[in-house]
């Protein structure tokens, strides 16, 4: 990660930041995450879910939550436009359809019930930390972890969380595909945390001195990471997903057959 010259007056807060922002951007499929590869073994899953559990964001967490929400509603559509399109459907297998409407709470209602055991997108910590490929020992994640408890590392989360919320929301706006799926409460924390930036950033600079030897060991841990690592976290959990969706799917074929038929009867067409 790069930061903007003259804003940092620290190496401190620029290695830690871009310490903790690869752990965000693994959440978002349009940016990367990483790894590293270090010949000594690597820290156990405990240990790294214990190091991005005591990572907290929560304009972040509230702004990707909701867009999750989104997706996941938005799926129900999407897999039913799927159906008609796999049936060979005329146009009018659309949202407002009584048969389209029907298949879609079939559909919303059996991913309800698969997430009652996971959530169809789980991001959690524990997912996270059995995915993440870092070459980090335990050692490390010790002291990254007891780094993020000092108010140094409080302050630069706080930070990092004011910089990547309304990042989220910028980018996606930005796309047709996602505009849609922001709500004015995800908009407004964007608004609210540009606001926390101009008081975090000089607080920021100011406290993030005096800390050179913590800056050195982090340094050398940030420069383990590559691009590498978010894309196999993002085929790995959205993989999962995916594989997800097709077993719901295949399961309640039989139950979507009767209504696409029905309405091919009605429409004029040939059942399947």
């Amino acid at each position: 990660m790069r930061t903007r010259p003259g804003i940092f007056q620290s190496r401190a807060c620029a290695a830690w930041l871009a310490l903790v922002f690869s752990f965000v951007l693994a959440l978002h499929p349009a940016l990367v995450a990483a790894q590293a590869g270090a010949e000594s073994p690597p820290a156990t899953p405990e240990r790294m879910e214990q190091l991005l559990s005591s990572i907290d964001l929560p304009l972040t967490g509230e702004v990707f939550g909701q867009f999750i929400a989104s997706v996941r509603e938005g799926m129900s559509s999407d897999v039913v436009v799927g159906v008609g399109k796999g049936a060979r459907l005329d146009a009018e297998w659309k949202p407002g359809n009584y048969h389209f409407e029907q298949a879609r709470e079939l559909v919303r209602k059996s991913i309800a019930k698969a997430e009652e055991a996971e959530p169809l997108f789980n991001f959690s910590a524990r997912v996270l930390a059995r995915e993440l490929r870092v070459g980090w020992t335990d050692q490390d994640v010790e002291f990254l972890t007891a780094f993020a408890g000092t108010p140094l590392g409080h302050k630069m989360t706080d930070w990092l969380d004011a910089f990547i919320a309304p990042m989220l929301v910028r980018d996606w706006s930005k796309d047709p595909k996602y505009n849609q799926r922001l709500s004015e409460r995800m908009r407004e924390i964007g608004r609210i945390a540009d606001q926390r930036l101009l008081t975090l950033t000089p607080e920021l600079a100011v406290a993030s001195r005096g800390h050179e030897a913590e800056v050195r060991r982090m340094e050398g841990l940030v420069k383990s990471f590559n691009s590498e690592a978010g894309r196999v976290i993002g085929l790995r959990i959205g993989g999962r997903s995916l594989a997800r969706v097709m077993i719901i799917m295949r399961d309640i074929t039989p139950e979507l057959e009767p209504i696409v038929n029905e309405y091919k009867r009605q429409r004029g067409g040939t059942q399947i």
